[in-house]
């Protein structure tokens, strides 16, 4: 079965390919997902002391 792919098809398809500005969106947006629950707990636990604090002071 290997004898009817031809060699030039083997040839053609570079080794390592560079990402494109796709790959670096999808990069950016799986970080971008990653990152921002933790940040927005972060702020707004920050928030809600400061705003018990408010209260009680």
């Amino acid at each position: 079965m290997e004898a009817l792919i031809p060699l030039t098809y083997h040839k053609a398809m570079p080794e390592d390919p560079k990402p494109d500005w796709k790959d670096f969106l999808a990069l950016v947006i799986s970080v971008y997902q990653l990152v921002l629950p933790p940040i927005l707990i972060i702020l707004f636990a920050t928030a809600a002391v400061l705003f018990l604090l408010q209260r009680l002071g």
